[in-house]
């Protein structure tokens, strides 16, 4: 049995939560105010590159022992704080319990650069696509 696993983009989107840059529209007597977040001007990066997370993302050895595939597709949001821990991770949609657990923990374990803004450590979130998949034989 040969095991093709974890296909993960080299590119992540960021998400934010911080000072929001505003723009007004004036429509009749209301005022509708937009607002974006600011984005951090670097992504947080396992240290050592997305190299390093794929060398701790396997398949788990119990699943290759069922009579049946079981295979997952997620995106995953780790929140990496200014310090550089993982203080969350969640995976959408879910996939086996298995297969989270790897996720999860590989996430955990790798070292991670936080995000920038002006040079200064920040808490950012970042999304990368998931996938396992086995080839049995």
């Amino acid at each position: 049995m040969r095991a093709c696993c974890t296909y993960l983009a080299l590119t992540s989107l960021i998400c934010l939560s911080a000072v929001a840059v505003a723009d007004t529209l004036q429509r009749g007597d209301s005022t509708i105010t937009f607002s974006a977040p600011a984005l951090p001007d670097n992504a947080p990066m396992p240290v050592g590159g997305v190299a390093a997370l794929y060398s701790k993302l396997y398949y788990p050895p119990q699943l290759r022992t069922r009579p049946y595939v079981i295979h997952g597709k997620a995106i995953v949001l780790a929140t990496i704080e200014a310090n550089g821990r993982v203080s969350e991770v969640s995976l959408s949609p879910r996939m086996h319990p298995e297969l989270e657990r790897v996720v999860i923990q590989a996430f955990h374990a790798c070292q991670w650069k936080p995000a920038r803004k002006h040079s200064v450590p920040v808490r950012a979130s970042v999304r990368f696509p998931i996938s396992f998949d086995t080839y049995k034989k």
